[in-house]
């Protein structure tokens, strides 16, 4: 039996750190509401970057696009990459964007939760991995939580931390991938 989110053999960053994010502990129906929202924000945002239009979405939703308006005003945005896929640990994972400023480039990753998530710096590291192995260089990894209220977004910079990752890795295969469960890119 296939495993849900198992893409091709490999395992996805976010399936391997579900286990340790907390997430479980969250009454499920909520969680599946957060997961939606955060993607139809993703989707209008990616919008935004690539100057695309917009289709109707829930009202409730613009306070986090005017507050991901706030923070991409002044930055250069690179093509969003595909999906990065690793041969080697044999895992995957899509970050939302890259940007370039003063010759740097910047990995950035979306969030609508209210608060930081324990996991995020490792998703951080494993994703500028992933993106370091097709070339791109990462000067810096950015959690971008958008807020609800529109206001500034809050803006998390991390320390590449894929030791952490890869104990994570290391766990997730022994004690937990076998186990089939309801979760959720987050």
């Amino acid at each position: 039996m296939k495993i849900p989110n198992e893409i091709e053999g490999m395992d996805r960053v976010t399936s391997v750190l579900y286990p340790f994010s907390g997430l479980q502990s969250i009454d499920p129906e909520i969680v599946r509401n957060a997961a939606h929202r955060g993607s139809i924000v993703h989707q209008v945002c990616d919008c935004i970057i690539s100057d695309l239009p917009i289709d109707d979405y829930d009202p409730s939703y613009e306070g986090y696009i005017n507050s991901f308006k706030l923070w991409k005003d002044g930055k250069t945005f690179l093509q969003k990459p595909a999906r990065f896929f690793d041969d080697e640990l044999m895992i995957t994972g899509e970050c939302d964007g890259l940007y370039e400023e003063n010759g740097e480039i910047t990995l950035f990753d979306l969030k609508t939760p209210t608060r930081e998530g324990s996991t995020w710096g490792m998703q951080g590291a494993a994703y500028a991995y992933l993106a370091q192995k097709v070339g791109y260089k990462i000067a810096r990894v950015e959690f971008v939580r958008l807020r609800k209220d529109g206001k500034a977004a809050v803006v998390y910079h991390y320390p590449l931390m894929m030791q952490d990752f890869l104990l994570c890795l290391e766990v997730y295969r022994k004690y937990f991938k076998n186990i089939i469960t309801e979760n959720f890119d987050y």
